[in-house]
């Protein structure tokens, strides 16, 4: 943290296991004083974020995830991922209707994780720094690399 901007650094944050999958999360948010927590409850929408990235590597338990989300359905697994795949491929169709090529990658990169759930990596880079409280009001994956410079990758 440094407290002569009000910036806050979290360089890295993992919990892993491997059996189940690894994460590691770090980011950087801007009007925050640690220090001062009385001013961060009063005003938590203050608080911008400059950066953030999370990385989720699976050792399993996506399978596990698909399994139980495809039973909770009463569908197959397939069946479960070719009907997140046919809403992938709307919001893709809408997003190339409205002439916004920026979020076909990440829409892209999301459909190759359910056919092939290895890793998953997700960056928040906006051009200048955001409040946070923009985050409630994301409704799809435009406004998401637009507005928070969002980018999803696999590998």
């Amino acid at each position: 943290a440094d407290s002569a901007t009000n910036t806050f650094y979290l360089n890295e944050l993992s919990i892993g296991s491997p059996f189940m999958a690894d994460l590691s999360l770090s980011f950087t948010l801007g009007n925050l004083n640690i220090s001062d927590v009385d001013q961060v409850m009063e005003n938590p929408f203050a608080i911008t974020i400059h950066n953030a990235n999370l990385t989720y590597l699976d050792h399993s338990l996506m399978h596990k995830v698909f399994e139980m989300a495809a039973a909770d359905e009463q569908m197959t697994v397939e069946a479960f991922k070719q009907e997140g795949l046919q809403e992938l491929d709307m919001e893709l169709a809408n997003a190339q209707q409205a002439g916004d090529q920026a979020a076909v990658p990440v829409i892209e990169a999301l459909k190759a994780f359910i056919m092939s759930p290895d890793k998953l990596v997700i960056d928040i880079s906006p051009a200048q720094p955001v409040p946070a409280a923009i985050l409630m009001g994301i409704q799809d994956f435009t406004m998401a690399v637009q507005q928070l410079g969002l980018s999803v990758s696999t590998q």
